[in-house]
């Protein structure tokens, strides 16, 4: 349907720019998108003039923009994430909003990974784009990373300290299912590619975030998009541990005061 309504926005513009053309002989240089028959889209700048408009004859440009889109897009990512990671030192409500950010303008659904004080794995902040998938996109969070399991994609990254990027296809997902449960949940998600950075601060591995793309959305990630996300990763990876290291300190300072308490308590009632 999206993609329908937005044929139906750069037809009417079309009509416009024919219609201007007409009568002034030339237009300002607008912006459109290419939808193509497996519903990518290919955003240009176009531009025209036609000297001799009795003639129909005229000149005309058109410029691929993507990049300049996609460097748009980061910056706004980032100065929106910056936003977000000051405005809370509870990280389950920080990755939250990280997650409503990244989708679905950077993927259809992401989630973090954190790594427990005992060494096993957290789920946190799963969120899929599609609300309809909700459901059963909440039930796969129970599956999260077996430690030392070198085939999950979150524990090679946390080995290698290094985002990757993966393509989906059967056999990888054959691999790392847990459970029949776990593969049928994975499948279910029909993803094409996945992106998983590792979240490091002051040296100190503190767990993953994972982006994917699914069939849906006719996009497969690049290069480009992993060094989004890396960027992305140091900024919460710094705010994950002032979070955590304030925790601490909350926790230290309720210890300290119990300690005095019970020994006000004891130098009075000896």
């Amino acid at each position: 349907m999206d993609c329908l309504n937005r044929r139906e926005k750069y037809r009417d513009m079309d009509a416009e720019v024919i219609h201007h053309l007409q009568a002034f002989g030339s237009c300002a240089p607008f912006e459109k998108e290419y939808i193509r028959k497996d519903g990518s889209r290919i955003p240009v700048m176009l531009g025209c003039a036609m000297p001799s408009p009795e003639a129909g004859e005229g000149v005309a440009f058109m410029l691929d923009i993507r990049d300049r889109r996609q460097a748009e897009m980061t910056q706004k990512i980032l100065a929106e994430a910056g936003s977000i990671l000051v405005s809370s030192l509870d990280y389950r409500t920080t990755l939250n909003s990280i997650a409503q950010l990244l989708v679905p303008t950077l993927a259809d659904l992401c989630f973090f990974d954190l790594i427990l004080s005992d060494g096993s794995m957290q789920r946190v902040a799963p969120y899929h784009s599609d609300q309809e998938k909700a459901e059963w996109f909440t039930q796969i969070q129970e599956f999260a990373p077996i430690p030392n399991d070198a085939r999950h994609p979150v524990n090679q990254v946390l080995q290698s300290r290094k985002g990757q990027i993966d393509a989906i296809d059967a056999a990888w997902i054959r691999a790392i299912a847990q459970t029949p449960k776990h593969q049928h949940m994975i499948e279910l998600c029909c993803l094409t590619t996945l992106i998983t950075v590792p979240l490091i601060a002051r040296n100190r591995t503190l767990g993953a975030l994972t982006l994917a793309l699914t069939y849906d959305s006719h996009r497969t990630y690049t290069e480009k998009d992993l060094a989004i996300a890396e960027q992305l990763a140091t900024r919460v990876s710094l705010a994950l541990d002032n979070s955590r290291l304030y925790q601490q300190a909350q926790e230290a300072n309720r210890i300290k005061d119990e300690f005095l308490a019970v020994l006000s308590h004891e130098l009075r009632s000896p």
